[in-house]
């Protein structure tokens, strides 16, 4: 049990120092045409530094359940089952993303309308669609952050070959990982958004497929918000992680106090 309540504890954490970026992140995967300063200077104007914590009850919400499960049982499948650490993440991920793909639902809902209110939406949305919209595109999603966030035992073992220093390795292993997550895992994020707030990305696509630099363009326009992106996607994995170690060390040290005593 302690293993979940820490990894809740680190995904809230993380999510709370990420929020405004998490909200911009949307803002502009919904709004491709409009540039990331005009997007900033109209989100002040509306209600100032407030306006990018919009969601943030939900986001806590959403890492209460989710982080929960997916760092909680992460660890607890690494460490007490020995799965490999892709594997378990995988399997956190996927069982994670079920149970909480309707929250995920009600964020998206929450950062991109105004009139914003969770008893209509339950009244007014069918059973089917709260649980399972964007369920796909959320899994992948997952999975993919999920492999990055795996990495980081990889990445230790590899530099553990070259240096035994867990000042240099820690860190470094954080911040790859994280790079990971966010390269795979941000077309899947793209089309998770545009599900969530009932946009056809396949339309966009067919829009520019006759054009001649196709691929060019299609890879353009799935990673325009990429910079932002991997603003919130690496940060929070960065937060997560070293809160996780951390919050451990210190569970650890007041366990060992307490069996001494």
């Amino acid at each position: 049990m302690d293993k979940y309540i820490i990894g809740c504890l680190s995904g809230m954490t993380a999510t709370l120092c990420i929020q405004p970026i998490d909200y911009m992140k949307v803002k502009c995967q919904i709004n491709p045409n409009i540039s990331k300063f005009e997007l900033t200077k109209n989100l002040y104007k509306l209600n100032g530094i407030k306006s990018f914590y919009n969601g943030l009850n939900i986001a806590l919400l959403r890492q209460s359940v989710y982080g929960t499960i997916r760092l909680g049982l992460f660890q607890d499948l690494k460490d007490n089952y020995k799965f490999h650490p892709i594997t378990s993440a995988v399997i956190a991920a996927t069982i994670g993303t079920i149970i909480n793909n309707p929250i995920d639902y009600l964020l998206v809902k929450k950062q991109t309308e105004q009139n914003f209110s969770i008893t209509n939406i339950i009244k007014k949305e069918k059973l089917n669609v709260l649980l399972f919209t964007g369920l796909k595109y959320n899994l992948l999603r997952a999975i993919s952050v999920n492999i990055g966030f795996g990495s980081k035992t990889i990445y230790e073992d590899k530099l553990k070959k070259y240096n035994n220093n867990n000042n240099f390795i820690k860190p470094i292993s954080i911040i790859s990982a994280s790079i990971t997550s966010a390269a795979i895992s941000m077309p899947f994020d793209v089309m998770r958004t545009y599900s969530q707030k009932n946009i056809s990305f396949k339309n966009d696509i067919v829009n520019i497929k006759n054009n001649k630099y196709f691929y060019i363009v299609a890879i353009k326009k799935i990673y325009h918000s990429f910079p932002i992106y991997f603003m919130r996607i690496a940060p929070h994995s960065i937060i997560s992680l070293t809160c996780l170690d951390l919050y451990n060390n210190i569970y650890n040290n007041y366990k060992k106090i307490t069996f001494e005593e």
